[in-house]
């Protein structure tokens, strides 16, 4: 049995993935080190949305989780992020 790339995403500056993505519905949600939470559509691998954290040099998310339409992830920043899943929008 051979596996096939379906998608492949590229990050700005190639950064690093950090940590484990969350499949939740059709999108795939991923941190990166470029300081930015991705949000990529399963079936396609289109972009839907992105959220940079402007607070800090080199920042990276700890593995996000999805309860009731809502994105949580922490950060290397000492904070928790709270993301619309449809937007990427912070709440």
């Amino acid at each position: 049995m051979t596996c096939q790339v379906l998608h492949q995403f590229t990050v700005r500056h190639q950064a690093p993935i950090s940590d484990t993505s969350i499949v939740a519905g059709e999108i795939v949600y991923v941190g990166s080190f470029d300081r930015t939470m991705y949000a990529l559509d399963a079936a396609s691998g289109e972009l839907k949305w992105k959220f940079k954290v402007d607070d800090s040099a080199y920042a990276h998310f700890t593995s996000p989780q999805v309860a009731n339409g809502v994105l949580y992830a922490g950060g290397d920043t000492g904070r928790l992020y709270a993301l619309d899943i449809k937007t990427g929008d912070f709440i």
